[in-house]
């Protein structure tokens, strides 16, 4: 997969100028312009992100893993990464 530099600024300006169109016709083919062009992008930086959080967690768990291993059960690290994997991210 390419990577897709998204700027949600640019992709905002447009749908901004879309909303402001004085005829259908203009809205129209600004809406279809924003489908064909920037839902494609938008979907491959949601893909890519998905994926470095996925290989991040994994790293995040093994830590987790080499923490418990050499008996770090008392420290702040420990606890943190504990809490996300239980689904709490608050002290």
């Amino acid at each position: 997969m390419t990577n897709v530099n998204v700027s949600l600024d640019a992709i905002r300006k447009r749908a901004e100028a879309a909303l402001s169109c004085t005829t259908p016709e203009d809205f129209t083919n600004e809406a279809v312009s924003i489908l064909e062009e920037d839902v494609p992008a938008l979907l491959a930086e949601v893909e890519r992100l998905q994926q470095r959080l996925s290989l991040a967690e994994d790293l995040l768990s093994e830590a987790h893993d080499m923490l418990d291993d050499v008996h770090c059960y008392e420290t702040e690290i420990y606890e943190a990464i504990s809490r996300y994997f239980d689904g709490g991210d608050s002290e």
